[in-house]
């Protein structure tokens, strides 16, 4: 009888050794949602996930109802891109008969975007990104031909400091101010290796209350936006933090945000020693 509780103390023992060794190398799970293959549009994706999850958008241009106007509804969570923003497109096709814009992220909002091209919004306020109260991460993302009829053809921040971590900001316009970027009510975003260049109305970056709202660029290039690059506010920055007023460089500045091989974007050709925008392809 001694010999069978011994072998039932060494199998549980050895039982309880391999469970321990098996949990130590799994990996953590990561909670997943993919577009078009789980949930046919992002919006329906980011409505379906709960805190933590990572909604997974495949390669395509997604258009049209519940790819647009998108909100969040204070959770935590992901939206990215499988393969990047040459190869994931969320299309707005906004206009002013029907206005549109990409994202709004309000107060409660925990989210990062990664990975996209957003373009053709046209709205009011913040064409891409309407940030109210909130501090979402952006990254990786070229903001392409955005417009907005009062502020932020971009971008537009109220009592918001959003990260902008390595993305183009491109060809928006704003009929009154902030083509790129528009601040107002204390907020403090911060853009990291990223491009504001060729806005066609608006100027690149236009601060509201210049006491209260203070914005970061480090290691950015401001370049040929139509009604202004550093001013006001942001004169004399042109220099400071690694950041340049010079020419990018694009492979073609109204469609094609791959960088020359001469480009000062490029790691070997600026004080960085890091990719400037969201795109590192060079031109074929």
């Amino acid at each position: 009888m001694k010999y069978y509780y011994l072998s039932l103390f060494v199998f549980g023992l050895a039982a309880f050794v391999g469970c321990s060794k098996s949990s130590e190398s799994l990996p953590e799970l990561e909670l997943i949602i993919k577009v078009p293959s789980e949930q046919p549009t992002i919006q329906e994706a980011i409505d379906a996930a709960r805190d933590d999850y990572t909604v997974l958008v495949a390669a395509g241009t997604y258009t049209g109802e519940f790819n647009r106007d998108l909100t969040f509804g204070g959770k935590k969570i992901k939206v990215k891109s499988e393969d990047g923003p040459l190869a994931t497109v969320i299309d707005l096709q906004g206009s002013a008969d029907e206005p549109h814009r990409g994202f709004s992220v309000l107060a409660g909002d925990d989210v990062m975007v990664e990975g996209f091209t957003i373009r053709n919004g046209f709205t009011n306020l913040g064409g891409a990104f309407y940030c109210l109260s909130s501090s979402p991460i952006i990254r990786n993302c070229i903001l392409e031909n955005n417009h907005a009829t009062v502020s932020g053809g971009a971008v537009r921040c109220k009592s918001a400091s959003p990260l902008l971590d390595n993305c183009t900001l491109v060809g928006n316009s704003s009929s009154m101010v902030g083509a790129g970027l528009f601040l107002i009510a204390r907020s403090s975003p911060v853009l990291d290796n990223c491009i504001i260049a060729h806005s066609t109305l608006g100027g690149a970056v236009y601060i509201s209350d210049s006491a209260g709202s203070v914005p970061l660029l480090t290691c950015s290039v401001i370049y040929g936006n139509d009604g202004g690059d550093w001013t006001g506010p942001l004169e004399g920055r042109d220099t400071l933090f690694d950041n340049q007023h010079i020419d990018p460089e694009f492979c073609d500045n109204a469609h094609d945000f791959r960088l020359d091989d001469a480009s000062p974007c490029l790691p070997s050709n600026n004080a960085c020693n890091a990719l400037i925008g969201a795109v590192g392809e060079e031109c074929d």
